[in-house]
């Protein structure tokens, strides 16, 4: 993780990683710790990530499946209380996540380390995927 830009602004942030590969999750929040970020919260499944819901995060980071399960209904309650999105995906329904969720940010597995941080910067910026905000 030597390449992580140290003034990234996930400094003090407080992450929701939802993702049930062990491996890639804890990848993700050292990752994510490299970046400055606070703290990171994995959840595995959708009754995990339901149960940590009330935390307060500044920034969701999902995966399409939680072993078998989509992240849908979890990206909408986070939606609802203004948590940025990030998902982060290995299927083909990441075009239902574009239609459904215009304002989260998409990237495709595996994904390099630069785009990883470059879309939690968008996530954070306000940004719809890429394209800077009205004023900017």
């Amino acid at each position: 993780m030597d390449d992580c830009n140290t003034e990234f602004p996930l400094a003090g942030k407080v992450v929701l990683v939802c993702e049930d590969s062990a491996i890639i999750a804890l990848d993700c929040e050292t990752l994510l710790l490299g970046l400055g970020a606070g703290s990171v919260h994995l959840a595995g499944t959708v009754p995990e990530a339901r149960a940590l819901i009330d935390t307060g995060f500044d920034l969701a980071i999902l995966d399409w499946n939680l072993n078998g399960e989509n992240t849908l209904a979890i990206a909408d309650e986070l939606r609802a209380r203004n948590v940025p999105l990030l998902f982060v995906s290995g299927y083909a329904e990441i075009r239902q996540i574009a239609e459904r969720f215009p304002e989260a940010q998409l990237i495709a597995k595996p994904y390099a380390v630069d785009v990883f941080s470059n879309a939690c910067r968008r996530a954070l910026d306000g940004r719809v995927r890429g394209r800077k905000p009205a004023g900017r």
